[in-house]
């Protein structure tokens, strides 16, 4: 897959160099957080993420507070941006999720390794599209609806977001903007000082027939939320531009939206398949968890190739 990626010639501070003598890199030993929702809780794309980051001659490890054995990352099901960035401002003394699981993972930065946080979240913050049977996963609105199973019209000011209403006072966009660029911060300043990827995250599929509009509609919430990724990573400062890439996982998804075979026509299933679920896609290799494996495969490899001489090879 094409991956777009926003990043310096050099990476800053000084893990790269610690890790690897401070001279050019081939290899890595890399210490990776998976961040999201239930696409990364299933552990499903960490694997394919491993055997190909391994196929490049670097070791890795996973870490998080979630998982068994060697199958750590940080992914809850159902949940969105506020789980990993709260209340703003904290109540004092307290700290936001996303903290307390890089301060576990990482109390400083590690002896011989490079931190790595791949990200990939955000649709159950936008009505995600499971549809009026499983209103119970879904987020609802003030009268007990499934906000996913209802064509939500962009609002006046040429939002789809802010047409699920005003959260704390403010739009439904600058509170999910506000909590995204936290999360950015946060991940960034960490005196870890990990490398971060963060996906433009998957569409959902077609579903239900009858919902199919109302699939469409979330869609393009979707593809606004996308765009406050890219907006934020093109805005970080130049002291740490170099540690952080954005990929693409929307675009080569989207024309696979329809019903049909997996992977080739649909990453979501037949029709039947999509009913009750649209989602998460299927497990098929080649499908969309081997496009989130080859795309952070590709912003990982970008950041660390920024690192290294320039007669340095792999």
């Amino acid at each position: 897959m094409e991956a777009s990626t926003n990043m310096t010639s050099t990476v800053s501070g000084s893990i790269l160099a610690l890790a690897l003598g401070g001279g050019p890199i081939a290899a890595a030993e890399l210490q990776i957080m998976t961040i999201g929702d239930s696409l990364t809780e299933v552990f499903i794309y960490q694997p394919r993420l491993k055997t190909q980051l391994e196929g490049a001659g670097h070791a890795v490890t996973f870490v998080g507070s979630r998982g068994t054995g060697a199958n750590r990352h940080e992914g809850y099901s159902g949940k969105g941006i506020h789980h990993f960035v709260g209340a703003i401002p904290l109540a004092k003394g307290s700290s936001h999720h996303i903290t307390a699981a890089l301060d576990a993972a990482w109390p400083g930065a590690p002896a011989g390794a490079v931190p790595v946080v791949l990200v990939h979240l955000g649709v159950n913050d936008l009505g995600h599209g499971l549809g009026r049977r499983n209103q119970a996963h879904a987020p609802l609105d003030s009268s007990g609806v499934c906000l996913a199973s209802q064509l939500l019209p962009k609002a006046a000011n040429g939002s789809w977001i802010d047409a699920l209403g005003d959260l704390d006072g403010m739009t439904h966009s600058a509170w999910l903007r506000l909590r995204l660029e936290t999360m950015v911060d946060l991940i960034l300043a960490h005196p870890s000082r990990p490398l971060l990827v963060v996906a433009q995250i998957l569409p959902i599929a077609k579903g239900n027939s009858l919902y199919q509009a109302n699939n469409d509609n979330c869609c393009e919430r979707i593809k606004e939320w996308n765009g406050y990724w890219a907006t934020k990573v093109a805005a970080v400062g130049a002291a740490n531009k170099g540690r952080i890439a954005l990929v693409d996982f929307y675009s080569p998804s989207e024309p696979k939206r329809g019903y049909g075979a997996v992977p080739g026509t649909s990453l979501w299933g037949e029709a039947t398949a999509q009913q009750g679920d649209w989602v998460h896609p299927g497990n098929a290799d080649g499908g969309a968890y081997s496009l989130m494996a080859s795309g952070f495969t590709e912003g990982i490899d970008s950041l660390l190739s920024a690192s290294q001489a320039p007669s340095s090879s792999r």
